[in-house]
């Protein structure tokens, strides 16, 4: 992550900012997710809007604008309708859930978390400045208190590839070194069916729902049944962000002051404002100011989302189905190829970004994870240009603006042969509550922080907590699937070798092969 020249006090807000994100990436990244395809689910956010009192082991405290989940992945997630006000105490404490008690010793044991390079629970002086962390390591003492237990990290594997390659090979020799993991789509899903992990879904299929809706989401579920404990699916929304200095300069109208906020932030608007940024600035023929880029197989994956489409559908009990052919499919592979060789509006070949080429490039896509600092300041503003972010914008077939495709994600997970399973998932579950529960509301706030302009908090809150968390469609978990998109869909429609239907029909096999052989 980099640290940005900025003046006077956006330094200090700044470092703040990312102090107070730091533990929380600490514990849950590590890996770039590649794009990737979706899946049929298309819940909406849920905000809880209780406020309860009291610690997890007598009530469940306050959840205000969490996630949304559902433990079957082909039902739609609802949308609780609310004004967003925290219910008063009275009201909520009506409402309560207990948790059923059962404490039981542990008899000082320790729980190992399995994880790479650093130690999230390090107390150097710049995490004991960090609210965040600090939450998040009382919330685990509390736990090794009330359950005589301790929560220690192996973080000994130097790299997220080894670490990937560690998991495995543990799973495969049943060797207990650890008892969680932060584990990934890739190396989790293809191993259930062998066995190796714990089902945990069904050990908290009678926890209240406040614990379920926090912990078990899209992210967690395959085939049906949750095999982890989630990290939260709004780190992964993807999002357009565009260079107003840049768009003012052009004489092109504001993203979200205009287009957005008239509700016509469309593939039409998007390829209009594309275009007229993408200018010869020196004269030569040749053009150095462009209108948007990014990875093309990213590209290519977040048009087929914004059009309501995906490659990959889960119908429900074993069946995944390739739905690669679908005519939303094809329209934004189309696009896709329109945008770089009809229209000109991004480099044929290499990756410009915000961060490299922040003056002449008006947009660029990232998730929020990019929200979480990776380019974008506290208040919008890098390297004196004021940055915007908007929603991806809508094909011509979606109704509603899409958070993206992730194909590939991170949760914590449990190997079947640890000792007492259900009392370390209880006990894992309970500090992640505890340390969790206000995450809804902080993401608003942090919302609030990071955005100048009025328009931007809106988008951002929307993105964080009301729009469908993106469509997750574990195609990582299909051998080289991705590999077969981005060589032999993405970049041969891209370069003009195979129309999208052709390409299309060329991969089909190779790719259905590669489901049924999960299926």
């Amino acid at each position: 992550m980099e640290v940005f020249e900025m003046e006077g006090k956006r330094v200090t807000n700044f470092i703040c900012i990312l102090l107070s994100i730091f533990v929380f990436t600490s514990l849950t990244t590590g890996c770039k997710s590649k794009a990737g395809t979706t899946t049929e689910t298309k819940g909406t956010q849920k905000k809880t809007t209780s406020k309860q009192t009291g610690t997890a082991s007598k009530t469940l405290g306050k959840t205000t604008a969490t996630i949304s989940t559902n433990s079957n992945i082909g039902e739609e997630l609802s949308k609780e309708d609310t004004d967003g006000a925290v219910q008063n105490e009275n009201e909520a404490s009506n409402g309560e859930e207990q948790l059923n008690e059962d404490i039981f010793d542990l008899n000082g044991r320790t729980l190992v978390f399995f994880r790479w390079q650093v130690d999230p629970f390090a107390k150097t002086e710049a995490n004991m400045a960090n609210p965040d962390f600090v939450r998040m390591i009382t919330a685990k003492e509390k736990v090794e208190i009330k359950y005589n237990c301790k929560i220690e990290a192996d973080y000994s594997t130097p790299s997220y590839t080894a670490s990937l390659t560690r998991v495995v090979n543990d799973m495969m020799a049943g060797v207990a070194t650890w008892d969680f993991a932060q584990t990934y789509t890739q190396n989790t899903f293809p191993l259930i069916k062998h066995g190796f992990y714990i089902n945990v879904g069904e050990i908290l299929k009678d926890y209240p729902d406040a614990y379920k809706n926090l912990l078990l989401d899209v992210t967690t579920i395959w085939k049906g049944n949750h095999y982890g404990l989630s990290l939260g699916t709004y780190l992964n929304r993807y999002a357009i962000f565009y260079n107003r200095g840049l768009l003012e300069r052009e004489a092109i109208p504001d993203i979200n002051n205009y287009y957005v906020k008239e509700d016509q932030w469309t593939w039409d608007s998007f390829l209009d404002v594309a275009i007229k940024a993408t200018r010869d600035l020196n004269g030569d023929g040749i053009s150095d100011q462009w209108g948007f880029n990014d990875y093309s197989n990213r590209v290519g994956a977040m048009l087929i989302a914004s059009n309501g489409a995906s490659p990959v559908v889960y119908r429900g009990g074993d069946n995944y189905e390739l739905t690669l052919n679908d005519p939303k499919t094809v329209k934004a592979l189309n696009f896709l190829s329109d945008m770089y060789n009809i229209y000109k509006v991004t480099p044929a070949s290499g990756v410009i970004n915000i961060k490299t080429n922040y003056d002449t490039l008006a947009m660029s896509m990232s998730t929020s994870s990019a929200l979480m600092q990776y380019f974008f300041t506290p208040y919008g503003t890098w390297k004196g240009i004021n940055w915007g972010v908007a929603y991806l914008p809508k094909g011509p077939d979606a109704s509603e603006y899409s958070t993206g495709l992730m194909n590939n994600t991170f949760f914590y997970s449990f190997p079947t042969y640890i000792r007492e399973p259900e009392k370390v998932i209880r006990v894992i579950a309970e500090w992640l509550y505890e340390y969790r529960k206000d995450e809804g509301i902080t993401a608003l706030e942090k919302a609030n922080m990071w955005a100048e302009f009025p328009e931007d908090r809106e988008v951002l809150m929307k993105l964080m907590t009301e729009l469908p968390p993106p469509i997750y469609n574990n195609t990582t978990a299909f051998g080289n699937f991705e590999s077969i998109m981005n060589s032999s869909v993405y970049a041969k429609v891209i370069g003009r070798e195979l129309t999208a239907i052709a390409a299309i029909e060329k991969v089909v096999p190779q790719l259905q092969s590669l489901i049924d052989s999960i299926n």
